[in-house]
């Protein structure tokens, strides 16, 4: 898509109000005329096809050209999804039950499909793991996902109960819950922290381009960024962190607020286990070569929870990760150069 029907494209769909509003906390932050904002944020939608959560997310008000041209902005991450994602293979994705058949191999968990499965074996399965995960086979976000303690073994009534009303729910997939190594359970142990990582297949080799680890907070059972969690970026070479964490609402982590915990200075275990099973995974379904891994390191090593085909964009470079203000989008183009993605 070239520049001008991107930008036309986003103007279709803006939310002026929130537009405005975005415009109106940065004014505060900055000082700035209002206008002049809104101009720049025009102005960046066309040159760097950011939208205005962007311009606000990764401040690109406070950078120059040069910094502004590092950033993946969700206009460059939908160039890399169209060019390098056919949308036959979508469907391995989408469906975590298609997933989870197609990536069996990596996975390391027991799973059952409520849509499939009978409630006597729905019992069976649950009697044997005491608790487990229950989700959307569609959800994303961390959105709807509950952990449930298996009914008395003996009240055969609770489990078609809890049968009936998951299948109502639409929380159809039911997974083993994950043990988590206790490097990480000792940062944050009310959820699983997973490593988001992005691989991209350039001339049939896998390249990890980015890697953050995800952890949660306040008590819920999930890690999203979008769903309370915090974000730090992982040293691809090393499996090391080196920076503070980070939330969705700007709030900076160097401990963390729950375990007290240092976040800064935490190594990933088993990190050239992820990096191979990342790179083995990239290769399964060839024809989708831009993927975010959602990784979970147990003790035994690290299994795959999902991935997504459509990668979301907003965890890399934040402000409190680039302190000199240089986005992601590098380490993407020294493996697949924006320019040739016309050419693919």
């Amino acid at each position: 898509m070239s520049q001008l029907k991107y930008v036309i494209s986003r103007i279709r769909r803006l939310n002026i109000r929130r537009m405005l509003s975005k415009a109106a906390e940065i004014r505060n932050k900055t000082g700035r005329p209002r206008l002049f904002i809104l101009m720049d944020m025009v102005w960046c939608g066309f040159r760097y096809q950011a939208g205005y959560m962007d311009y606000a997310l990764f401040e690109m008000y406070n950078m120059n050209h040069r910094q502004r041209s590092t950033v993946l902005t969700r206009g460059k991450n939908n160039r890399y999804v169209a060019a390098l994602n056919n949308k036959n293979g979508w469907p391995f994705f989408e469906n975590k039950i298609n997933f989870l058949k197609t990536f069996s191999n990596y996975i390391g968990r027991r799973w059952i499909d409520l849509s499939t499965c009978s409630p006597e074996a729905f019992m069976e399965f649950v009697n044997e793991l005491g608790r487990f995960i229950a989700k959307p086979y569609n959800g994303t976000h961390g959105d709807g996902v509950e952990l449930i303690a298996a009914p008395p073994a003996d009240d055969p009534g609770a489990f078609a109960d809890l049968y009936e009303r998951l299948k109502s729910d639409g929380l159809t997939l039911c997974e083993e819950v994950i043990t988590q190594h206790d490097d990480l359970n000792a940062i944050y142990n009310g959820s699983v922290n997973t490593i988001r990582a992005v691989s991209i297949v350039s001339r049939g080799e896998a390249h990890v381009v980015a890697a953050c680890l995800r952890i949660g907070n306040g008590g819920k059972i999930v890690d999203n960024f979008n769903n309370g969690g915090m974000v730090v970026p992982i040293d691809v070479n090393n499996g090391q962190i080196n920076l503070p964490a980070v939330d969705k609402a700007g709030n900076v982590y160097e401990t963390h607020p729950v375990s007290g915990t240092s976040i800064i200075g935490a190594r990933i275990p088993f990190w050239q286990d992820c990096l191979s099973l990342i790179k083995a995974a990239a290769q399964v379904i060839p024809i989708v070569r831009y993927v975010g891994w959602d990784i979970a390191v147990t003790p035994a090593g690290p299994i795959i929870v999902e991935g997504n085909q459509f990668p979301g964009h907003d965890i890399y470079g934040l402000p409190p990760h680039a302190p000199d203000k240089i986005g992601i989008l590098p380490a993407f183009e020294a493996v697949v150069p924006l320019k040739s993605l016309n050419r693919i």
